[in-house]
């Protein structure tokens, strides 16, 4: 009966390719996705409930100061499959801009230094042409410390105020839509000037269950200092660019912020082929 015999640099050749391709399948098949940051909220420090509106009933009823030209009501919400709740606050469309400052949610600072807080709201912009609403939040004294919003940049995109600024995403927002909101700062616990915010948003109207990061409104400094940042926060304050929208309750809080880690197994397998090659091109060598 006739053998068939393999020269041995076909072996050898067969071998390395083997070798390379199971390091190939071992990478690819251990690799971790690219790590997603993630906010799961813990304590709700402060709430700011509009459901016991009427229509047409102004927020100053709840204690809020609103400029002259200032139409902000309660109201029926409009794509009410998707609203977080029944009742709403109107923003009338007009020819100005509209504001109007909100109550001091606590005596006392409702933040603590070193925690990771949370703003978080509802939104629907109600009309299909461009224009903008958003949230700032501000210390006793007037001073913006940050803020979030849907914002007219050509098209409407979301915004964060950020280090003195308004910063604007390339994610836009569809109109009559129900957006929720939430900014989350996380303040240093060592040196407050680090402190960084991201910007998380789920489409209600779409049945989105989940927020997820708006990328480039993440790892934001926040420009604060010792004496200026989020622990001063005192009130809520509506500011609308001559649009209509609606907007939910509010909310304030803490959490935590989790950076999953990614790629370990990857790097064990590596470890594992690394330590074979020796052995492999021992028996090579001598075959």
């Amino acid at each position: 009966m006739k053998t068939c015999t393999l020269p041995l640099f076909s072996v050898r050749s067969f071998c390395r390719m083997a070798l390379a391709t199971f390091a190939a399948v071992c990478l690819t098949a251990t690799t971790a996705p690219a790590a997603v940051l993630t906010f799961t909220p813990t304590e709700t420090r402060s709430t700011v409930d509009f459901t016991g509106l009427a229509d047409g009933e102004s927020i100053s009823t709840l204690g809020w100061t609103l400029d002259a030209a200032s139409l902000y009501t309660g109201a029926s919400a409009r794509n009410d499959t998707s609203a977080p709740q029944a009742r709403v606050v109107e923003v009338g469309g007009t020819a100005t801009q509209q504001n109007s400052n909100g109550p001091a949610v606590s005596a006392e600072p409702i933040f603590a230094a070193g925690e990771t807080v949370y703003f978080q709201a509802a939104m629907n912009r109600t009309t299909a042409v461009s224009s903008g609403v958003r949230i700032d939040l501000r210390d006793a004294g007037g001073q913006q410390l940050a803020g979030f919003g849907i914002v007219n940049s050509g098209p409407n995109a979301f915004s964060v105020y950020a280090n003195g600024t308004w910063h604007t995403s390339a994610t836009t927002a569809t109109a009559f839509n129900w957006y929720e909101l939430r900014l989350v700062i996380d303040l240093n616990p060592t040196d407050v000037t680090l402190s960084v915010g991201h910007l998380f948003i789920r489409n209600l109207t779409a049945n989105e269950t989940e927020f997820h990061l708006v990328e480039d409104l993440s790892n934001l400094n926040m420009g604060f200092t010792p004496e200026m940042n989020i622990t001063s926060f005192n009130y809520w304050r509506f500011f609308n660019g001559r649009r209509e929208a609606q907007i939910g309750n509010l909310t304030a809080g803490v959490g935590t912020l989790v950076v999953p880690e990614g790629g370990t197994t990857a790097v064990a397998a590596l470890a594992i082929i690394c330590g074979c090659l020796p052995r492999v091109r021992h028996w090579l060598a001598t075959r």
